[in-house]
């Protein structure tokens, strides 16, 4: 606690410096306790993905998977337009609740089957391979 009891930070702008901005409350890049802050928030949104969404079946029962997260990092299985929607609005009520914000710039997304690339899923770019957790997935 002694060491971000007065933390503050400069911004700079074309080499100028600004004053500095005391921060009053935040989790520092690397703090161990930074994920054991995090996962509680980003549990109801797992919860509720999981309820809502359809994802995918996992063999003959009735065993299923729509998310996979590890970190902050959340891959989401989407199976129909539908889902796609139910997303957009999960992920808003997530948003407005938390603050959090889905980095489209490092989002990616990956048609497989018969999935109609043309469907729009949040203005993220389809890609023909991404990796996820370290493994690389191709059409």
């Amino acid at each position: 606690m002694g060491m971000s009891n007065k933390a503050a930070y400069e911004v700079h702008i074309n080499g100028l410096r600004s004053s500095l901005i005391p921060i009053h409350s935040n989790i520092r890049q690397g703090c161990p306790l930074s994920m054991q802050l995090f996962a509680p928030c980003l549990n109801p949104l797992i919860q509720t993905l999981e309820r809502e969404l359809k994802g995918i079946q996992i063999g003959q029962g009735h065993a299923k998977t729509t998310v996979i997260a590890y970190a902050d990092d959340v891959t989401i299985f989407l199976t129909s337009p539908a889902d796609v929607r139910n997303l957009q609005e999960i992920l808003l009520i997530y948003e407005a609740a938390t603050g959090a914000k889905v980095n489209m710039r490092k989002s990616r997304t990956l048609a497989l089957g018969a999935w109609d690339a043309t469907t729009q899923i949040m203005e993220i770019t389809y890609h023909t391979d991404v990796k996820i957790l370290g493994f690389h997935f191709t059409k």
